[in-house]
């Protein structure tokens, strides 16, 4: 309907405000003794509400309105967006599912282009370069930087396909994503009504209603599941993908941070041609909580003073699982910033080069301990 933007100038709690000061207005100038125009009937209000083909301005007003307009009036219009909302929901979650289908194609398509069209044998060259210096005893800072850099982004430019990157190489995909939008801003702008409608509806006739939400976390959701299709799309082992698939399966249990900053050490890994790592849940724990004793207890150390937490595998039984190597560092704000630090470290570095298969990282405040297994 091409009114998010207007939409969102006008917050929930100024449509409420709004729809206050409305009522408080009328009940002050009422006189009685003189006949009012009480504007357009609950009805034709509704109907314009309910038009779903209509303007958003028209529709937006009407819902303002309606909230005047007494208690019935609320529950009706509470009534209207909860029955819209459901039932256009269920089609965009039809629609995010087939749109994510056609993203992922198009990832593997463009990932498996960019790797046939690379020059010969250039990719095997730049991936032998780094990982002679990646997992060399002897590395030293200036090595990750002078050679390692150079290979990684050698890489980068033979083979990452970048989110942004794919939805300027397809229409399709990027009709599809728009009309995707689309109707998340309908469906949030619903969900707002409701809010609003159940601010002045009665509570006995809302709790029969079913309710609406749809947060705007949505978008940055959207955003990162096409990061990591689109970083599917360089994985050409299908055990890769899998391990991909997988580690996005249990994002949700993990803090944001950690789980961004484990994306780009597979993101890493997966251009070096050394395989990604499976997310273990239990090291992040792990590793979350021997961050937040270094914080609350003031050591910065792979060994704790804490009884049965002192070495990495003390504390990766405790969490109920198994695990060797640990980086461990202080001062980053981000996941990414914690790898980034990491990658310039030798020893670290070779930590996360490694021929492990599983890994956890756990963040505290601005401390952060990753683990492998």
């Amino acid at each position: 309907m091409g009114r998010y933007a207007v939409w969102m100038r006008s917050p929930l709690k100024k449509l409420v405000s709004a729809a206050l000061l409305a009522l408080c207005v009328l009940s002050a100038t009422a006189e009685p003794a003189v006949a009012q125009d009480d504007g357009p009937s609950v009805r034709t209000l509704m109907r314009q509400f309910r038009n779903a083909r209509g303007l958003w301005e028209e529709r937006d007003a009407a819902a303002r309105e309606l909230v005047t307009k007494g208690p019935d009036a609320a529950r009706q219009l509470a009534s209207a967006a909860s029955t819209e909302f459901h039932r256009r929901h269920k089609k965009w979650v039809q629609a995010h599912k087939s749109y994510l289908s056609l993203y992922q194609r198009e990832a593997t398509r463009v990932g498996t282009e960019r790797l046939r069209s690379a020059p010969a044998g250039e990719v095997e060259k730049q991936r032998e370069k780094l990982l002679k210096y990646s997992r060399s005893s002897s590395l030293t800072k200036d090595q990750v930087k002078r050679y390692c850099d150079e290979a990684l982004f050698a890489l980068e430019g033979l083979l990452q396909v970048s989110a942004a990157g794919l939805l300027d190489e397809s229409e399709r995909l990027r009709e599809e994503q728009g009309g995707l939008l689309d109707e998340a801003m309908d469906l949030e702008w619903l969900a707002e009504v409701w809010d609003l409608a159940v601010v002045f509806a009665p509570e006995a006739e809302i709790a029969k209603l079913e309710a609406c939400a749809f947060g705007r976390e949505i978008y940055k959701e959207l955003r990162e599941t096409e990061e990591l299709m689109a970083l599917s799309g360089v994985a050409t082992e299908a055990r890769d993908k899998s391990v991909l698939a997988d580690n996005q399966a249990i994002a949700g249990e993990l803090l944001p941070e950690e789980y961004k900053g484990l994306f780009e050490l597979n993101r890493i890994r997966i251009l070096a041609g050394i395989g990604a790592l499976k997310i273990d849940a239990k090291l992040c724990l792990a590793g979350r909580d021997h961050s937040k004793d270094m914080v609350e207890h003031d050591f910065f150390s792979h060994t704790s003073p804490l009884p049965g937490k002192r070495s990495p595998g003390d504390r990766a039984r405790l969490a109920g699982t198994s695990g060797g190597g640990e980086n461990i560092a202080a001062g980053q704000e981000t996941g990414g910033g914690a790898i980034r630090a990491w990658w310039y470290s030798p020893g670290h570095h070779r930590n996360m080069m490694g021929g492990y298969g599983r890994v956890g990282l756990g963040q505290y405040e601005d401390h952060w301990t990753q683990m492998f297994g």
